[in-house]
């Protein structure tokens, strides 16, 4: 046998080095996919698989007519198109399994754990033995509802993606932690709907009603709520980015901790909610009404209050420099060491409001009305006070 060159030898470890790792992940691999291939064998071959571990596991297609998977776990599996007549599915836990256009007539799925499954297009019938809750599932997203009513309906935990549920009574529902993505609920009656933790991304909720509704914690990210009524709507913690809320009503709302970040809210009605913790950057707050509101210990970065309506409203000891407040109704409101340096004030009314020991350094006062304002201790340095009516105003 002849000895191979050593650039040869050099060359074949080299592609060992690259190639062991390789081995090891494919080896690791197959080691955690391994437990998961006996069970779906199993299955396959004899339709009877009670309280086995299929987890995430593929069974699009498959015909397990009759099938005996009580208690198998099948949470996150793709069932897509599966024929699972007469099947005993009781107890299955099939949480986030894909049951598109899966054949569930006459299954039997009493007791069997459904949140966050796709029930889409699959078939049941009188005989599927399906709890309530997962039959009204059904049947929302399987039949014309629009309109229709569905109050205290129980929905908790429920995918629902995409529904169209406009002009719908939902009152009193519980939709708690239920996937409402994308979902059509424009003039929908939402009136004390549980909506915590609930997820709706997107979705369209026009002139909805959710007065007195339970929204903490619920992602309405990008959603439009234009024209929402959420009057005494208790909304804590609730991430309201980016979402578009013109001309809504929040009047008595609960907005402690809510994020509305880069949201437009003209025209908004807030008076007497509570805006604790709430996080405002970059809001488009114009033309609102926030009679009362008490602001303090917020970040205002970037925020608009061109045009709104802020009297009584308390906004001392905040970085409000550079922002847009022209045309802003302040009056009697607490602006004492506020610091307003730069801001656009012009036509701003500011009659009885309280400035003192303010920075108005550089601020927009064009033909803003300061009748008896409190100026006391404020810096007016280089502020623009062109037509600035400044009647009785305190400055000493």
């Amino acid at each position: 046998m002849g000895i191979k060159p050593l650039s040869s030898s050099l060359c074949s470890l080299q592609k060992v080095a690259v190639c062991l790792p390789l081995l090891l992940i494919t080896f690791a691999d197959a080691s955690i996919s391994a437990p998961d291939a006996a069970p779906v064998k199993r299955l396959k071959e004899t339709r009877n698989c009670e309280s086995c571990s299929l987890k995430a596991a593929n069974l699009q297609s498959f015909y397990l007519q009759g099938a005996n998977l009580s208690k198998a776990d099948l949470s996150n599996s793709s069932l897509k198109n599966a024929n699972l007549q007469g099947a005993n599915l009781q107890s299955a836990n099939l949480k986030n399994a894909d049951l598109t256009g899966a054949n569930l007539q006459g299954a039997n799925l009493t007791g069997a754990q459904l949140q966050g499954a796709i029930l889409k297009n699959a078939k049941i019938d009188d005989q599927t033995s399906l709890e309530k809750k997962w039959r009204s599932t059904w049947e929302m997203l399987n039949q014309p509802i629009a309109g229709k009513d569905f109050s205290n309906v129980d929905l908790r935990g429920v995918n629902l993606k995409g529904i169209d549920l406009s002009q719908s009574i939902l009152e009193g529902a519980n939709f708690s932690e239920a996937d409402l993505s994308n979902a059509k609920l424009q003039k929908a009656d939402l009136t004390r709907t549980n909506l915590q933790n609930a997820t709706l991304f997107m979705a369209n909720l026009q002139e909805a009603i959710l007065r007195n509704a339970s929204l903490q914690k619920a992602n309405l990210r990008g959603s439009n709520l234009v024209k929402a009524q959420f009057n005494d709507a208790i909304l804590t913690n609730a991430n309201l980015r980016n979402t578009l809320s013109s001309d809504s009503n929040f009047t008595g709302a609960t907005l402690s901790g809510v994020d509305l970040s880069n949201a437009i809210m003209t025209g908004c009605d807030m008076t007497g909610a509570k805006l604790d913790r709430a996080i405002l950057n970059n809001a488009k707050l114009e033309n609102c009404t926030l009679n009362g509101i008490n602001f303090r210990g917020l970040n205002l970065g970037g925020v608009s209050f061109k045009g709104a309506i802020l009297k009584d409203a308390n906004l001392s000891q905040l970085n409000l420099s550079n922002l847009n407040l022209s045309g802003a109704k302040l009056s009697d409101a607490n602006l004492s060491s506020a610091n307003l340096s730069g801001a656009d004030l012009s036509q701003a009314d500011l009659s009885g409001a309280n400035l003192q020991g303010a920075n108005l350094r550089e601020a927009n006062l064009t033909q803003a009305i300061l009748r008896n304002a409190n100026l006391r201790g404020a810096n007016l340095r280089d502020a623009k006070l062109d037509g600035a009516k400044l009647e009785e105003a305190q400055v000493r």
